[in-house]
């Protein structure tokens, strides 16, 4: 998020760097059906929120959803 941040023009890395993003995931869910529900909208809503983070900071249009 940092580098997305950056002015357009400005984003710098090393020839050899890489530079990788890290989603929210969804570790082991246990409990019960509803618990499970619940951290699976949770995951919804963060992952959603990254990328409509992430394309902000790089100018990017928002990607369509997945069906």
């Amino acid at each position: 998020m940092i580098l997305a941040s950056g002015k357009k023009g400005c984003r710098f890395a090393l020839p050899h760097a890489r530079i990788m993003t890290a989603p929210p995931r969804l570790n082991r869910s246990f409990g019960a059906a509803p618990n499970i529900m619940i951290k699976a909208n949770e995951l919804e809503y963060s992952t959603r929120t990254y990328v409509e983070l992430l394309a902000r900071g790089v100018g990017a249009p928002l990607p369509k959803p997945e069906s």
